[in-house]
C-alpha cells in the first residue's frame, strides 16, 4: 500500500504536498514489489502521504478497505490449504 503518486519538495510548502509521498519513490516501489514473491498486492491509494494512515479521512477509509480485502484474500488462501 502507497500513494499513488511521489514529489520532491521544495523549501517553500505546497498545499499538494498534503496528498503525495514526499519520503519515498511510488514508482520503485511497483518495480520493485514484483521482486518481493508470488503473492504481492499492490494498492496504489489516491491522495494518500507517505504514512498513509496519516492522510486525511477519505484517503484513510479507502486504506482500510484495501487493508481489510487484502486480510479477507489471505484468509480464504489459508482456509483453502488447511
Amino acid at each position: 500500500m502507497s500513494s499513488n503518486r511521489s514529489m520532491k519538495c521544495d523549501t517553500i510548502w505546497r498545499d499538494e504536498y498534503a496528498e503525495v509521498d514526499l519520503v519515498l519513490n511510488v514508482e520503485n516501489i511497483r518495480r520493485a514489489a514484483g521482486m518481493l514473491g508470488q503473492h504481492v498486492t499492490l494498492c496504489p491509494i489516491e491522495k494518500a502521504t507517505h504514512d498513509v494512515f496519516l492522510s486525511k479521512k477519505p484517503v484513510r477509509e479507502q486504506a482500510f478497505k484495501c487493508m481489510f480485502q487484502w486480510l479477507e484474500n489471505l484468509e480464504r488462501e489459508w482456509i483453502k490449504d488447511v
